[in-house]
């Protein structure tokens, strides 16, 4: 999924609604995403902060499993 995608997906939901990460497809275990904005990689495979401008992957990380 692309940066794209997601914003379309989820410019479906009011803005207050609250994103969280499942741990597995069938929703066991889930988490709210961190306030953090995650690591972004660079194409070289290289873990970066976000403020980089060249990358290419953003992970986002759960705060809790639940």
């Amino acid at each position: 999924m692309t940066i794209a995608e997601l914003i379309k997906l989820l410019k479906q939901f009011p803005p207050e609604t609250d994103v969280f990460l499942s741990s597995d497809e069938e929703g066991n275990r889930y988490s709210p995403v961190s306030n953090l904005p995650g690591i972004c990689i660079m194409k070289d495979g290289e873990p970066q902060d976000c403020d980089e401008s060249n990358y290419d992957t953003v992970i986002l990380y759960p705060t809790e499993s639940r």
